[in-house]
């Protein structure tokens, strides 16, 4: 049940978000259009999540289309940070004189940022491990399957005891 809402809310705020903005959208510089695209990708990113958390769920993990949505999840995740980082690096780099954030881009900064930390390996601070952080984290971005990033952090847990 709690999967469920989760994936509700995300939908939900995602479309929400979209429908701000879709009145705000410049395509004027090339980090506007970077940044559509980033929005472009982790929606497909979003996508493959919830197939590949279906597919887990139900046990169906020996198809090629499985194995395909969980490299498109991956790839998604990297170019999504790829795109945003570039686009920092050119907003905020010492030597421009002229910062162009509009309020679009602000929101859109600030949405990454607060994905990027929740898809940080909380584990690290943790005793033991938390279900519904390693959910969140799977459908903000971490790689691999589920029931991998679950091994993966039952094995960090154990390691470091």
């Amino acid at each position: 049940m709690a999967v469920i809402l989760c994936l509700f809310l995300t939908i939900l705020y995602t479309m929400t978000l979209l429908k701000r903005l879709s009145s705000n959208f410049k395509y004027d510089t090339w980090f506007h259009i970077a940044i559509s695209v980033a929005v472009l990708v982790k929606i497909i990113f979003l996508i493959a999540a919830i197939i590949v958390f279906y597919d887990s769920e139900t046990h169906n993990t020996d198809t090629p289309f499985y194995e395909k949505m969980v490299k498109l999840k991956d790839i998604c995740t990297q170019c999504t940070i790829i795109l945003v980082c570039s686009i920092m690096i050119y907003l905020f780099n010492p030597r421009n004189k002229h910062i162009y954030i509009d309020v679009h881009t602000q929101v859109i900064l600030f949405g990454f940022a607060i994905i990027t930390l929740l898809e940080s390996h909380w584990v690290v601070f943790m005793r033991e491990q938390n279900y519904g952080l390693a959910i969140i984290q799977f459908f903000v971005g971490r790689i691999g399957t589920f029931k991998e990033q679950v091994d993966a952090d039952q094995t960090h847990i154990a390691n470091r005891q």
